[in-house]
């Protein structure tokens, strides 16, 4: 099934709680290993560079052109990861709507049961 046909398909519910759930998985991905590495090589840059007594006013335009760096390199997979992600969010919604589930399994119907039982209590 095609993006515009997922969401030609979808229902405007469906399609908010796909996106809802691609956004934050998308937004829990975004930081890799890259994005940590570009950040602590422009801490080492400007740790190295402070020991050797340059001036501040060369520092920190390096050290603000280095975290730009990497929140750009950041927000560009968090992007690309997000429209992967809400095809295949949009798809398993679509999917469940279509089969009356709401993707849940028991254990967790009864979890939430169970939390809201307890907070009627506590009332």
């Amino acid at each position: 099934m095609s993006r515009s046909e997922a969401t030609e398909n979808a229902s405007p519910e469906v399609a908010r709680k796909a996106a809802r759930r691609a956004r934050d998985r998308a937004n829990a991905a975004r930081w890799d290993i890259n994005v940590a590495t570009t950040l602590f090589a422009v801490l080492i840059v400007v740790v190295i560079l402070v020991s050797q007594n340059i001036r501040v006013e060369i520092v920190a335009p390096i050290a603000v052109v280095g975290l730009a760096v990497a929140w750009l390199m950041g927000w560009r997979k968090g992007e690309k990861l997000y429209h992967e992600l809400y095809r295949e969010e949009l798809a398993r919604a679509s999917h469940e709507a279509r089969s009356g589930t709401d993707g849940r399994s028991q254990q967790e119907v009864i979890v939430d049961a169970v939390q809201e039982a307890l907070r009627e209590w506590s009332r």
